[in-house]
């Protein structure tokens, strides 16, 4: 680009860049000059506009060749100081990587055209050397191949009848690394002329000679160089006078016209003048080859890096497209300008509105928006701190959003903004908590089975002393009372005992197709009286017909009681216990992977809901409420819910809580059906 750059406000000729507003956005210094108008003045104005004021009735054919993708136009412009140019535009059409519209103008000042036609009509008076002279500039300008035109030039040179030419003549051009002359056109030379002089080195023979000392040289104002004195040009034509005339601009030698008069001429002749007049529109039709071929260079690079923009935004916004992290582009005003898909996803779940154009705080509010902003790094590392936050849906599921921010910088350093990269990664937390449990819990069962073992045989060594030294006491003796205490409290050890021991080691599962209905029926009659005693009521709302499932009766049954005798501590008091249960194939909005991590929504599955009335569970207590030994009550293990996670994981079941403070509770069991059943 800085290359482009360079070239622009190198080049020669006006170059001028609109955009599809036609506003100018680059104005080089020739365009300063062509129309008077400095660079800070000229950008943001309309092109039109400024044609239109400056240019003498061109203004129609300009906006009618707009509508052409490329067009040229001559036409005169007068500048500022009032001086009047005869202009060559040439415009060209292009696309932006953000797919608007652009237009390069190139204005070619050929006013110098004006001057040599002037000067060469001042040293021929001749009505057809005129009209030839007329057609060379029109051949000038015609859309030809360059040497094409240059031979077209050539012949209409040869057919001046002032100059008295013989039909024959040459243009050769100046090359470099080292000085040379190139043969480029030639009429009616010999072959042998022709190879000869295919390569002209400077200082060499009459036409190196010119090139050398910029002036014109013919046989008899200088002496050939010794070897030349059977040059070509001398030996094959000894009947004519060979002129070479320098073709040069004000800054350099552009090439060599070769003539061959029929006689020679005094060194003031008119004719000398008219041919070098000639030589200095040959000078123009080179200099505008080259500002041509210039030209399209500029607009090959310039499409070439437009090109190279669309196929680098496009492969941007491809590898943004295919992120599987959210992206949010803001400006320096920190309004949002683009978002990726997967961005929206995330967000749409949260805030359902249209994201370009708002602020961030418009979107998530002040409070994220200055932690999402506030948490900038200042390059793009495996390191950097990342944060997170709790995002909250209108429905009032909670999504853990992990985030981190950095500058947008353009390359001169100037701010562009901030790009945001979010995830959610709520399912990953979960995992990671998941495995954690895990881990303690192997631990903790390791080390219950442990103590169990280590303490059940000395209280069964304790239970029988006591038991023996009971026996021998009279019935009356007052040491019996304690003894008996000692044995009771042996017992309710024996028990928590054997709850480490179904926490640490359950028993294999033994499965068989059953009914949960069965099950849930005989646990409630179980635990009736209690909850009779307290006022509570048991809705058992199951279908008539539950899918079986495969379970082990007795472990299921202890899951259920534990379940139901946990709702009744809680109620202790007038209530409500509710039992439901659904195919999760029949209502599936209601149990997704969101809901509930872990399950697999393509699996059919039979959900189980056993519902509570009582004052609900609070959200700290609720992260710990299948950890081992952690307990509310006064008494008990805190192995309850425990061993029923245990035995729902040995049956490759799920167990789910949802619970409100003062709402009440919810548990969810989650059950394979045996699709061959069906």
């Amino acid at each position: 680009m800085q290359k482009l750059l360079k070239l622009f406000d190198s080049s020669p000729q006006g170059t001028i860049f609109t955009n599809h507003l036609d506003l100018i956005i680059r104005w080089n210094p020739a365009a300063e000059a062509i129309f008077g108008i400095p660079s800070q003045e000229a950008l943001g104005r309309k092109l039109s506009d400024i044609i239109a004021k400056q240019g003498m009735g061109i203004i129609d054919r300009w906006e009618k060749g707009l509508e052409e993708s490329d067009f040229h136009l001559l036409g005169e412009i007068v500048s500022r100081s009032g001086e009047r140019h005869l202009i060559e535009f040439i415009i060209s059409h292009g696309v932006d990587e953000h797919g608007d519209g652009f237009k390069i103008v190139f204005a070619n000042d050929i006013s110098h055209h004006w001057f040599r036609n002037g000067q060469l009509q001042k040293v021929v008076s001749l009505e057809t050397t005129i009209n030839i002279v007329n057609t060379i500039l029109q051949v000038t300008m015609q859309d030809t191949a360059f040497k094409q035109k240059l031979e077209m030039v050539l012949d209409l040179i040869l057919t001046i009848p002032r100059l008295k030419i013989l039909p024959m003549g040459a243009i050769l051009l100046a090359g470099k690394n080292p000085f040379h002359l190139k043969l480029k056109v030639h009429k009616g030379l010999t072959m042998e002329h022709v190879e000869a002089c295919s390569i002209v080195p400077e200082n060499t023979c009459y036409c190196g000679k010119a090139a050398a000392e910029e002036r014109v040289t013919y046989e008899g104002n200088f002496l050939l160089p010794p070897g030349w004195d059977d040059a070509p040009c001398r030996k094959l034509y000894p009947e004519a006078v060979h002129y070479s005339v320098p073709i040069k601009s004000s800054f350099r030698l552009m090439g060599v016209l070769v003539l061959f008069l029929e006689r020679p001429l005094t060194k003031d002749h008119p004719e000398i003048e008219t041919m070098m007049a000639l030589a200095n529109i040959l000078s123009g039709v080179i200099e505008r080859e080259e500002l041509l071929r210039e030209q399209e260079d500029l607009i090959t690079h310039l499409k070439g890096v437009n090109t190279s923009l669309q196929d680098e935004k496009k492969f941007s916004e491809s590898v943004i497209s295919s992120l599987i992290i959210g992206l949010l582009i803001l400006d320096p005003t920190e309004k949002i300008i683009a978002c990726n898909p997967t961005g929206r996803q995330i967000l749409s779940k949260f805030f359902p509105v249209e994201l370009e154009g708002k602020t961030i705080s418009e979107i998530v509010g002040e409070e994220l928006a200055e932690a999402f902003l506030g948490n900038q790094v200042a390059i793009a590392q495996d390191t950097a701190p990342r944060k997170s936050v709790n995002f909250i849906s209108p429905t009032g599921e909670i999504r853990l959003i992990e985030y981190i921010s950095f500058p947008r910088w353009d390359s001169a350093g100037n701010s562009l903004g901030t790009i945001i990269c979010f995830t959610d990664i709520t399912e990953a937390d979960r995992l990671h908590k998941k495995l954690e449990k895990m881990n303690r819990f192997s631990t903790i069962a390791e080390i219950a089975s442990a103590v169990a073992h280590e303490v059940r045989n000395p209280l069964a060594g304790i239970k029988a002393l006591a038991q023996g030294v009971e026996a021998g006491l009279d019935p009356q003796d007052n040491k019996r009372e304690p003894l008996g205490r000692i044995s009771k409290q042996v017992d309710r050890l024996n028990t928590l005992l054997s709850d480490f021991f179904t926490y640490a080691r359950p028993p294999k599962p033994r499965k068989k197709l059953i009914d949960l209905t069965e099950i849930i029926e005989n646990v409630t009659h179980l635990i009736h009286s209690r909850a009779q005693k307290i006022n509570v009521s048991i809705k058992n709302m199951l279908p008539l017909a539950l899918p079986e499932v495969s379970v082990d009766a007795h472990q299921m049954q202890q899951v259920f009681l534990n379940i139901f005798l946990n709702a009744l501590d809680a109620l202790n008091g007038p209530g409500t216990i509710e039992i439901t249960a659904e195919e999760t194939a029949l209502n599936p909005g209601n149990y997704s992977r969101e809901r509930f991590p872990g399950i697999n929504e393509e699996e059919p599955l039979l959900a189980l809901k056993i519902s509570d009335s009582g004052p609900g569970i609070a959200p700290e207590i609720l992260e710990n409420l299948f950890e081992p030994f952690f307990t509310t009550k006064t008494t008990g293990s805190g192995l309850g819910l425990s061993i029923v996670l245990r035995i729902m994981k040995g049956h490759q079941a799920n167990i789910y809580v949802e619970s409100i403070v003062n709402q009440g509770s919810n548990f969810f069991l989650f059950f394979k059906i045996d699709q061959s059943l069906k």
